[in-house]
């Protein structure tokens, strides 16, 4: 934990990042990408996935992406992605 309110939410079972609207996104050597956060699905293309966040859009751009994993404030996407961005 970095600081001291993140250890206290760790405590109690809250994330400190989930409970002000922000998100992580993870990349796992253009391999796999994991997006953690208040999110809503846009769009899901083989070649494009779209993400609504709370102040933006992440959009993930590649071949073969998939849907690996959905639950309710985490995603896991595969395939060979070329490059994400937030707008």
């Amino acid at each position: 934990m970095n600081s001291f309110i993140d250890s206290i939410c760790s405590m109690i079972g809250l994330d400190f990042d989930l409970l002000f609207g922000a998100f992580k996104v993870i990349n796992f050597s253009n391999k796999a990408i994991y997006v953690e956060g208040p999110f809503s699905l846009m769009s899901v293309k083989e070649d494009e996935i779209k993400l609504k966040l709370k102040k933006g859009v992440l959009e993930i751009a590649g071949k073969n992406l998939s849907i690996k994993d959905m639950q309710k404030n985490a995603l896991a996407i595969i395939g060979n992605i070329t490059h994400f961005e937030i707008n």
